[in-house]
């Protein structure tokens, strides 16, 4: 590697808040031309101790000074070569060539930064490091900046890295920052994947307002314009999908077009929102009916929308979507049911409440699915003509599914499937990759290697829990390959009755098929979890509209989707099923307001017009994207409470004296006349947009 000389100054954009190269130019001096916002940091204290590795008692297993260990049986080298460090002699490597299971071998280095002052919530910080890797193909490169008190841990940021083989510079803003925090430990780590990372030049500096400003993406990104004539569609008998010159559209029954826009949860709800309720006077239950019909009229008046809203205070909610949670109906409060999915020591897939992933098999929750759907369908919802479809579930759980196979029904279902007998699964079903074990012992031959010998004395010895199937390696092919199928053999039943049970009941009813919307995913950005999607999201395609929840807080960006996140997003959900997506919740919140921020901290931004901003940037990428049909704000009053639990969020919008954050609903307003009116470019993708307003400079001195 030659040597460096002068300053490299690095031109990257910080999408959202990673730092994703665009080009690296190494100039002689800093004082060459520039375009752009420019911020140097090389004359800027830097927090964090011993940032390039360079000090302590080299030895390739040790750890240089000011920096701590954290990974189970996962590999670290402290590398002494100049050759391979982005500068000086040393940098940091991280590998892991043990499993996906345990979260214990994540190889972690982590250091801290104490902070003297006590008012660190009004500050801001940039952390900004180098990367580069191998092989790192199924998890993430991450960092995390952890944010501890005196007594505990209060809050966690965790920002992905760019996986590239040349060394990157990543740069993330550190910004609203949890009261009490008296300092934080920075992690660098490799998640859940094989492969090798190395790290250098990690810097944490404060930034002045100014250098904030500068290097800030909130409300820098320029949003496509939106124009054109609205297409019309095909008359039909309900509220349908098409196609049209490459874009996908809703169409009502007379052939009008329109891309959905909504608030969710128009209305009033004492329980999220006590402070809301005493303020409009502590209405009665036919008063909060009132105004939810109030509410949702202003929906259309005051904010555009064209999906749940009403004409008149007391009549139909127009284009109307029906909620069927068939496997996450259960709160907290109530006893987990026996048809949830479970591992060898009785875990449920999925937290406690709203996020239960059901166990398909079992005949108790298939009952309980074809009743719900059946008493779910009142003659005045089915005869109303703008009647949309149906959300089916929430949030459920998703990711490695195949660890959780111990349910009782599931149990006995895998072992069924593996010597070959499909009676119990649905329609498409297919046998184990490697075709059927005729008896037990060939299977424990097959599933036997260097990483575990199993031993199974009977099929009933493979339900019994005692020496569960894992995936111990990632070289643990022939596990791997049969339970990822056997995932999959899950996932289809899921899809199956689901879907099979709306139009059975649907058929009962003698009424026209309305569209079924799969699953709303928790949708969290690329990563180990939408891996795991796109091993089965082709399942999907039966659903006519794929779900999503998408909140902007991958890395922070909040005021927009980045680049990475939508290309992902694209790859995960409709490359794989070829159906269009809606966003069933999106949103932010503002730091101006009285609402405590708390679990939203990660999706807060300074004021509300940056809350009108985040509106417009995300609604107007969305729309261009040929292949989505919609999408929801969440809500319409602020929370504070959920599950009977405090969850306070500046998430409304609406204060909780039930005036409007005019800024904010100036935006959606203007935002969704626009696309009530406007067509859209079958041809536009995600690297059309105007990312190049997102560049900024830093100057590093490395």
């Amino acid at each position: 590697m030659p040597s460096r000389k002068g300053k490299m100054i690095i031109s990257l954009a910080i999408i959202g808040l990673l730092g994703t190269l665009l080009f690296i130019t190494f100039y002689e001096s800093p004082h060459d031309s520039i375009n752009g916002n420019v911020l140097n940091i090389s004359n800027l204290e830097n927090l964090i101790r011993n940032p390039s590795f360079e000090e302590g008692v080299y030895s390739d297993d040790g750890v240089p000074e000011e920096w701590h260990y954290d990974a189970g049986n996962a590999e670290y080298s402290w590398i002494h070569d100049e050759q391979i460090a982005h500068s000086g002699n040393r940098c940091l490597m991280l590998s892991n060539s043990w499993n996906e299971e345990g979260w214990e071998n994540r190889p972690i280095l982590y250091t801290n930064v104490q902070f003297s002052s006590s008012n660190v919530e009004e500050r801001r910080f940039l952390l900004h490091l180098y990367t580069k890797s191998e092989n790192v193909d199924f998890g993430s490169i991450e960092t995390k900046v952890k944010y501890n008190s005196l007594e505990e841990t209060l809050d966690i940021d965790l920002f992905r890295c760019s996986n590239e083989t040349a060394w990157i510079p990543n740069s993330f803003v550190i910004e609203t920052i949890p009261s009490g925090t008296t300092s934080i430990r920075v992690d660098i780590q490799l998640d859940n994947s094989p492969g090798t990372v190395w790290f250098d030049d990690i810097f944490l500096v404060e930034l002045s307002d100014t250098q904030y400003n500068s290097v800030s993406t909130l409300g820098r990104f320029e949003p496509p314009s939106l124009g054109g004539d609205k297409p019309t569609g095909s008359s039909g008998e309900t509220t349908h999908l098409e196609k049209i010159a490459g874009s996908w559209w809703l169409v009502n029954k007379t052939g009008h077009c329109f891309w959905s826009t909504s608030v969710v949860s128009a209305g009033l709800n004492p329980e999220s929102n006590p402070y809301l309720w005493e303020n409009l006077g502590e209405p009665n239950s036919q008063e909060i009916e009132t105004y939810r019909g109030l509410a949702r009229l202003m929906l259309k008046k005051d904010l555009a929308c064209n999906t749940g809203y009403r004409d008149t205070v007391n009549g139909p909610t127009r284009n109307y979507i029906q909620w069927l949670n068939f496997g996450t109906e259960v709160t907290i409060e109530e006893e987990t049911p026996n048809w949830v999915l479970q591992d060898h020591i009785g875990t449920t897939f999925g937290a406690n409440g709203a996020h239960q992933f059901p166990d398909p098999f079992d005949a108790a929750w298939q009952d309980y699915v074809y009743q719900l759907a059946n008493n779910s369908m009142p003659e005045w919802l089915l005869e109303r003509e703008d009647f949309l479809g149906y959300w089916t579930d929430n949030e459920m759980a998703y990711g490695p599914v195949y660890k959780y196979v111990y349910s009782e029904a599931c149990s006995r279902v895998l072992t069924e499937w593996l010597q070959g007998n499909l009676t119990s699964l649905v329609s498409g079903a297919k046998i184990p990759p490697n075709g059927v074990y005729e008896t037990i012992g060939e299977l424990n031959l097959a599933w036997s290697s260097n990483w575990h010998t199993y031993s199974y004395s009977s099929w009933q010895n493979l339900q019994s829990r005692n020496d569960p199937v894992r995936i111990r390696g990632w070289n643990d092919t022939r596990v791997m390959q049969d339970m990822y199928a056997f995932e999959r053999e899950i996932y289809r039943a899921y899809c199956y009755h689901v879907i099979h049970a709306v139009k059975t009941a649907e058929d009962a009813h003698n009424t026209p098929h309305k569209l079924i919307i799969s699953n709303r995913i928790a949708y969290d950005g690329p990563g180990y979890y939408s891996k795991c999607l796109k091993r089965v999201m082709d399942l999907f395609s039966d659903f006519d509209i794929i779900g999503i929840n998408a909140y902007p807080d991958y890395n922070r960006m909040r005021t927009h989707y980045i680049r990475e996140y939508l290309l992902d997003l694209e790859d995960t959900f409709y490359k794989t099923t070829k159906r269009p997506i809606i966003i069933g919740e999106f949103g932010v919140a503002a730091a101006d307001t009285d609402v405590p921020i708390e679990r939203w901290r990660q999706k807060t931004v300074n004021t509300q017009i940056q809350r009108g901003i985040a509106y417009q940037n995300l609604i107007s990428q969305l729309f261009a994207l040929p292949f989505t049909v919609g999408a929801h704000w969440f809500k319409w009053h602020n929370g504070y409470y959920s599950n009977g639990k405090e969850d306070p969020r500046n998430c409304g919008v609406i204060d909780d004296y039930g005036n409007y954050y005019l800024e904010l609903k100036n935006h959606i307003y203007h935002t969704n006349l626009l696309t009530n009116q406007a067509n859209r470019i079958s041809s536009f993708s995600i690297k059309d947009f105007n990312w190049h307003s997102l560049y900024i400079t830093i100057i590093d001195g490395t």
